[in-house]
């Protein structure tokens, strides 16, 4: 290992690297590397021959690709510093190594200009409103007026709003200015001035973090906690990620000119989307017809309401289309735009050949792959305008409404109601049960009446895995890898405390609560992954298990497949039972089903499907068999509610033959409000909603107040202020706080 600094345009620290095969050594330098980390804040770049390869998919047939030994790596400051720094493994010549090229800056000027684009940070200037309403026009359809409004918009930002970062530059010397005058002579109008440049400061900084967030395209913000180097360093790595450098043909030629890099683009998917057999045979389908209500309904003209719900459904971050506009602008002006978009809108509907005014897209390309080289590796995916993702949201929130009665209910996806985890749930049980088929005979005949090919595992099926036979740690670590691409180094350094908090909780959390929908994870694993995420935020802490648990309707297509292989006549409201060669999802649901019904009640309609004696029906921590001062028989026990109902009222003798008076009193008086009509259901303890909710089912097991609503916990984190100063808070009242008394105690470092 050779450190030194460099001198380009600006200085930087750069480490060469020739890590030995012995891996003992190898990792006394890898320690080495993370000690002088720490006391490095510079940009610093590192490359070489690190003899390891960063991740399992950098492995072929179980043994590492021969170049990703070679790589370079950056901290954030140093990425910031060479924003189009680029690494390439050169092939070998006269050696047994290959050469590494590391280039600073682009060879080559990117002289395509690029599309409009509304910054959100415009709609907080104080002379924005005026601006808008003297110079939008509402004579005119929403797109003329947006081709007319662009020029202007662009031409006062440069005039009256002005460049953000040359704006922060000037206040900071400014305040640096006064602070050295104040310093000198205390005045207070000095005081006043500083207390200005201040507001002015705090005001630029707050638009400067938003210009990156939008840049960055990232999901979340912790907002006024001023983690704009984290959205700056994002935006970076995005663009740089994004940009097509070089490409393989057909024939396997690299290509790095950009117009050819564009001709192969363009051959592929013409190629692609070219119909080339223009004789098919024409098949008569039945489709699926809706009755003259939902006809009516569906072809309903637009109301001002449902354009005003459909344009506030759409999220605010979202890429622009072609015209650069996004949803916020629309939101924030809605009061003054908002009866000409839905004019607009009607206009559309009723004459459905003019829809090509606002449905011009922008085509961009997404990367399926780490590191692209074929045009196949890439999906395009179309950016639309906003009018024209209003009018789309318009009928499919019309059709939402009868999609579940039209489509198939073998398809889950985009149908209300329904959900991904229904597939994944009935592909686990059809492998589960293919598995189990028994004579090579019967295997082989299933094999070529369907054209199946024989393997013993699909992979993954909609990003779950599906095998058959015993799932083990291992089979996770995709999910593992994912956090940790999610948590890279740079962040951790680029964010606040209060920023890594919000990171975990928006975007992290929900990685490994997709797979336990429909299955439970390995206890270690669960622990592996906590600690990842204790380790971003601040280190270590004593972890705890979390159940994460989904309610559904009897109906759906899973839920029958399992009541129908594993059923076997149980009733499964009150009980579970499995047997060693079920599947795996239908041996979990057994090992916590008796956890999951003590967080249930009964809610009484009829009181046909509810015991009396046996079933929880009063929300009590005891039913009243465990309650009774007698012993109640057997014959008598398996009585439901609807067997002591009489035409005047109910049997209560028997109540009280088995109760204490007011006991029996208090059931009786429960009785009576029961309705005697609908269908008995079973809901939530806690829940004080007609839904079922993942969140009380967790509460529930995790012996959570029951209203936590009034704790004190949910007035801090439900507080409309900076993050950071909530989890100031957070940490005051759990006395976490790094103050003096509490660091006494800590180790000095030697």
């Amino acid at each position: 290992m050779v450190t030194t600094y460099v001198i380009h345009q600006q200085a930087f620290l750069y480490t060469v690297i020739y890590a030995s095969p012995r891996e003992e050594i190898r990792k006394r330098l890898w320690d080495d590397l993370l000690q002088l980390s720490e006391d490095i804040s510079v940009p610093w770049l590192i490359a070489g021959d690190f003899n390891e390869i960063a991740f399992p998919s950098e492995k072929r047939g179980g043994a590492p690709v021969d170049t990703s030994r070679y790589r370079a790596c950056s901290n954030a400051e140093w990425r910031l510093m060479f924003h189009e720094g680029q690494v390439r493994v050169l092939p070998r010549i006269n050696s047994d190594h290959n050469p590494i090229l590391i280039t600073l800056e682009p060879s080559k000027v990117d002289g395509v200009e690029r599309p409009f684009r509304f910054h959100s940070f415009w709609l907080d200037h104080q002379f924005f409103n005026n601006f808008i309403k003297k110079n939008w026009r509402q004579d005119q359809r929403t797109v003329d007026s947006l081709r007319d409004f662009t020029p202007l918009i662009k031409q006062w930002n440069k005039d009256v709003f002005g460049n953000i970062h040359h704006k922060k530059n000037k206040l900071i010397g400014r305040l640096e200015g006064i602070q050295r005058a104040i310093s000198e002579q205390n005045k207070s109008h000095l005081e006043k001035i500083e207390g200005k440049i201040r507001g002015e400061l705090e005001q630029v900084l707050e638009q400067e973090e938003l210009l990156w967030f939008e840049k960055s395209r990232a999901t979340w913000i912790a907002q006024g906690d001023r983690n704009t180097k984290y959205y700056h360093t994002k935006t970076i790595v995005r663009r740089r990620r994004s940009k097509i450098l070089e490409l393989k043909d057909d024939a396997g030629n690299l290509i790095r000119e950009d117009h050819n890099i564009a001709r192969v683009i363009n051959a592929y998917f013409s190629k692609l989307f070219s119909e080339e057999n223009h004789d098919r045979l024409w098949v008569q389908t039945l489709w699926p017809k809706v009755d003259d209500e939902t006809a009516i309904n569906l072809g309903a003209p637009i109301s001002k309401d449902e354009v005003r719900r459909a344009f506030f459904s759409m999220k605010d971050s979202k890429a622009p289309g072609e015209d650069g506009y996004t949803a916020t602008f629309y939101k924030k002006n809605w009061e003054f735009i908002g009866e000409q978009i839905w004019r607009d809108i009607k206009y559309y509907a009723e004459n459905p050949s003019s829809i090509e005014e606002v449905n011009g897209t922008l085509i961009t390309l997404i990367p399926k792959v780490p590191k692209p080289m074929y045009v196949s590796q890439f999906r395009p995916i179309s950016l639309c305008n906003v009018i024209y993702k209003g009018m789309s949201k318009i009928i499919v929130d019309r059709l939402k409404l009868t999609m579940e009665n039209l489509v198939s209910p073998y398809q889950a996806s985009f149908v209300p109601n329904r959900q991904l985890q229904d597939n994944i749930i009935v592909a686990k049980e059809l492998v589960h049960s293919m598995g189990r088929v028994k004579g090579k005979k019967v295997a082989a005949r299933i094999v070529n009446r369907m054209g199946f090919k024989r393997t013993s595992s699909i992979g993954r099926y909609l990003g779950s895995i599906v095998k058959q036979g015993r799932y083990i740690k291992a089979d996770y670590g995709a999910i593992k890898d994912r956090i940790r691409s999610k948590l890279d180094g740079w962040k951790s350094h680029c964010l606040s405390f209060a920023g890594r908090v919000t990171l975990v909780k928006s975007v992290i959390a929900a990685i490994p609560s997709f797979h336990m929908q429909n299955g439970l994870l390995p206890v270690t694993f669960c622990d592996e992954i906590e600690q990842i995420q204790r380790a971003f935020i601040w280190g270590d802490q004593d972890s705890r298990r979390r159940a994460h648990l989904v309610l559904t309707k009897k109906d759906d297509l899973w839920v029958k497949i399992l009541v129908a292989k594993y059923g076997r006549g149980q009733d499964l409201r009150r009980g579970i039972k499995a047997k060693s060669y079920d599947s795996k999802l239908w041996c979990d649901l057994a090992k916590c089903w008796s956890n999951f019904l003590a967080g249930l009640r009964w809610e009484i309609a009829y009181g046909s499907e509810v015991k009396l004696w046996t079933d929880n029906w009063l929300g009590w921590e005891e039913n009243l068999q465990q309650l009774s001062s007698n012993q109640v028989p057997w014959e008598e026990s398996q009585k439901s509610i609807a067997n002591y109902m009489v035409d005047d009222g109910f049997r209560l003798e028997v109540v009280h033959q088995f109760l204490e008076s007011d006991l029996a009193d208090a059931v009786t008086n429960h009785l009576w409000l029961i309705p005697r009509n609908g269908e008995d259901r079973l809901v939530w303890i806690n829940n004080h909603h007609s839904t079922s909710l993942v969140k009380v089912a967790y509460c529930n097991l995790m012996n959570f107040p029951a209203d936590v609503h009034t704790s004190l916990w949910k007035k801090v984190w439900s507080w409309n202020g900076p993050e950071r100063v909530k989890v100031f808070m957070w940490m005051t009242l759990l006395a976490k706080l790094s103050v003096r008394s509490r660091t006494n105690y800590l180790p000095k470092k030697e």
